[in-house]
């Protein structure tokens, strides 16, 4: 069996893993509809990524004091709040949608508002993957979570596109706000301790987030891990945040031709995950995070000045695999390093550098579009992924290498 399909050999990853991808579907769905309200109705690259940067801004502010209640707090109790919450918001959305108030400058701040709630989702869900199956299993788990979310990302515009097309953006909204209740029932099913770590070391002074931070920071690994995933995200946003605009006004494609563009990018991040599980298991992070930067910026390279849909979609196929390849790996290289007492803080921090930065990526992309058009931002985000691939290689940190570090859990100053 592929290492990375281990973990769905446990019972309780695998009900969560199932409600979650199917969730994740609506959400795919309804990111579409978002998107091709927008794009259809302001012709602009910069309303495109100002949708992003507000999907991602509460990340900012948020997902530090996220990860202080994933360790301080009920980690289900705030799972199922995030859940409830998004539910909520999508609903709304949808009802708004078939009012016929489903403006541009609406559909951003409810996708705000959406973000604000995952903020408090994602370090609760990151410090809970742990609990579910036991540690030779964690790189498994995680794999597994990007092919779920990938095959969403393939299937949820696929569906998109074909709703949009045909009945209109609402009923997309109305299947997103319905697909919630597969997560939410999942986490009810699912018995298991999501209790505080804090709670297990009661006898032990409480650790601050500046302690955390200070760990995160002070080790050579972790910190490599956090600068790599903030550039990641500030020069790759572009690639999908200006999608929209690529198929409705350079491609000429409708809402099925950027659901397909969507699809070809999830379905290589799904074989990236496949894939994966075939690298040799002492293979260093060290080595593989820079050179899926390369790859992924020459593929962003192709794929920004490709003027054939039939070129695009298979570059942007193989650009999925090496996106997901930088995902899998910096976020299990940080799970082998961090100790448990300070999951949910770290986690947080690597959310922040990764999807706090998003919001960063996609502005600069859209001001850049407005200056200099989507295909030579593209161009100059792919350059710069490259400089930093190379760099990275050449200046590789051992200690980002799990396997290769002596201390995984080396103490924490007070």
């Amino acid at each position: 069996m592929n290492r990375n399909f281990r973990a769905l050999t446990h019972r309780k990853f695998l009900i969560i893993w199932l409600g979650t991808m199917l969730s994740n579907i609506g959400n795919w769905m309804e990111n579409v509809g978002q998107s091709w309200v927008v794009a259809s109705q302001t012709h602009s690259a910069f309303h495109v990524e100002l949708l992003s940067f507000a999907q991602f801004l509460p990340v900012i502010f948020l997902a530090l004091p996220a990860g202080v209640l994933a360790d301080k707090y009920n980690r289900k109790t705030v799972l199922l709040s995030a859940q409830l919450a998004m539910c909520l918001f999508a609903t709304t959305l949808a009802i708004l949608a078939h009012l016929g108030y489903a403006s541009p400058t609406l559909v951003i701040c409810i996708t705000f508002l959406e973000g604000a709630a995952w903020a408090f989702n994602g370090p609760a869900w990151y410090t809970v993957v742990p609990n579910l199956v036991p540690r030779k299993d964690l790189t498994s788990a995680f794999a597994l979570n990007s092919i779920q979310f990938n095959i969403a990302r393939l299937v949820g515009p696929a569906i998109a596109g074909l709703i949009v097309a045909h009945f209109g953006f609402a009923y997309a909204f109305d299947l997103n706000a319905l697909s919630f209740l597969a997560v939410i029932f999942a986490i009810l099913f699912v018995k298991i301790d999501f209790q505080k770590d804090d709670a297990k070391n009661s006898k032990t002074q409480p650790i601050t987030f500046y302690q955390a931070w200070k760990w995160v920071w002070e080790h050579k690994g972790t910190k490599r891990l956090v600068i790599s995933i903030a550039l990641f995200a500030l020069l790759s946003a572009p690639l999908q945040g200006l999608m929209p605009y690529f198929a409705s006004d350079i491609l000429k494609t409708g809402p099925q031709g950027l659901g397909t563009l969507l699809a070809c990018l999830g379905g290589g991040a799904i074989t990236g995950a496949f894939l994966l599980g075939y690298v040799p298991a002492d293979y260093p992070f060290s080595k593989l995070i820079p050179w899926a930067f390369i790859i992924l910026g020459a593929f962003m390279l192709i794929y920004s000045q490709s003027p054939w849909l039939a070129l695009t979609y298979p570059i942007l196929y193989l650009a999925g695999i090496f996106w997901l390849c930088i995902m899998i790996s910096t976020n299990t290289a940080m799970q082998l390093l961090i100790p448990d007492k300070i999951r949910g803080r770290a986690m947080s921090i690597l959310i922040m550098a990764h999807v706090g930065v998003l919001p960063f990526g996609h502005m600069l992309g859209g001001i850049l579009a407005k200056h200099i058009g989507p295909r030579d931002t593209t161009l100059l985000d792919s350059i710069c992924l490259l400089i930093v691939g190379f760099y990275t290689l050449i200046k590789k940190r051992p200690e980002m290498d799990g396997i290769r570090t002596p201390v995984l859990d080396p103490p924490i100053s007070h």
